[in-house]
């Protein structure tokens, strides 16, 4: 039986550990990178020098999409590629979703379902908002948008160790479809309707572990950690629900699992963007060396809570920090005093 065929947009070290899930669950995996350089690297190495781990046959590296036009031979390529695929898995950093999109959006057809794999806001700087992913996406694309989330480390899920997310769809047969895609023996999704709050968990438990960060680089102590998460998940819970989506969603992989690895393991970006931050080292620098997604959307979420009109005392905390000049750790003890028991 044939391959089905599944391209991935990003080679970043999720979107490589995403492409060789999918390898496993007898996909054949395209690979598109944005620049040439990148392209050039992957074909000849065969392998991701980031994730330490071999390409396998099945895996195709694609056309670059940076700055593409019609009418040119990489374009040609990059529509035969696209035509022939199930699924799009988007695996772009949340900063480059409005103008991946726009260089996509005549190669997408909307008959192919397109799965998140980025967690993020969106920050919209002319209009001083934020949104999220599928709703930058809804702009450009009339396609059925999925959602996958879960806790798992690029690194892992790239050697094949089990891991497991939350699938989220609008419609449950094209869940079932995109289900059947990843599901393999060491990748297992578990699917709800919630591609909303699946979104958001993914989005701000980046912004939560930030936070946790903060405790550890101040060496304030595992209780205080252990009172900031918990006031965090509470905000999240209540964000969640004013974009439309549901607590209950926060009991599953997308959420409190996701958001428990993410801010209390030591391998996680924002975590450590976090610690070295309340170690006092300089904000611009980590954010050129760190890609910590709680950085980009910590500014979408905090306008967003106030547009919402609700409380998020944890996620103005992280944005008076990395944007406003506080100091982090007078910020976590007004945090603590203005706490609700």
């Amino acid at each position: 039986m044939a391959s089905r065929r599944v391209v991935v947009v990003g080679t970043g070290a999720w979107g490589t550990a995403l492409g060789l899930a999918l390898n496993r669950a007898g996909c054949h995996v395209t690979l598109l990178p944005k620049f040439p350089d990148e392209k050039k690297a992957l074909q000849s190495a065969r392998r991701s020098e980031v994730l330490n781990v071999e390409f396998p046959e099945k895996l195709d590296i694609g056309p670059c999409f940076d700055r593409i036009s019609e009418g040119t031979a990489a374009y040609d390529e990059l529509f035969q590629v696209m035509s022939g695929a199930e699924a799009v898995f988007w695996a772009i950093p949340v900063p480059y979703t409005a103008a991946t999109a726009q260089e996509l959006k005549s190669l997408i057809h909307h008959s192919i379902p397109i799965v998140i794999c980025s967690k993020g806001l969106v920050w919209d700087q002319s209009k001083q908002q934020g949104r999220l992913i599928s709703e930058e996406l809804q702009t450009v694309f009339e396609n059925q948008f999925c959602a996958l989330s879960g806790p798992n480390f690029a690194n892992e899920v790239a050697r094949g160790e089990f891991a497991a997310a939350t699938l989220s769809s609008f419609d449950v047969n094209v869940g079932r479809d995109v289900a059947a895609l990843i599901n393999s023996s060491s990748f297992r999704v578990y699917m709800n309707r919630d591609v909303v709050g699946t979104q958001v968990a993914g989005a701000l438990k980046n912004v939560l572990a930030i936070a946790c960060g903060f405790i550890s680089g101040l060496d304030m102590g595992q209780n205080t950690k252990a009172v900031i998460f918990d006031l965090g998940l509470s905000e999240i819970i209540a964000f969640v629900q004013k974009c439309g989506g549901a607590a209950t969603t926060l009991l599953g992989l997308g959420g409190i699992a996701d958001m428990s690895m993410t801010c209390f393991c030591d391998e996680s970006r924002n975590k450590t963007f976090g610690i070295r931050v309340g170690q006092g080292e300089s904000i611009e620098a980590l954010s050129r060396t760190i890609r910590s997604e709680g950085f980009y959307s910590v500014r979408p979420a905090y306008f967003m809570a106030r547009n919402f009109g609700i409380q998020t005392p944890v996620i103005d905390a992280v944005y008076n920090v990395l944007f406003c000049g506080c100091a982090p750790a007078p910020s976590i003890r007004s945090l603590l005093k203005g706490a609700q028991a």
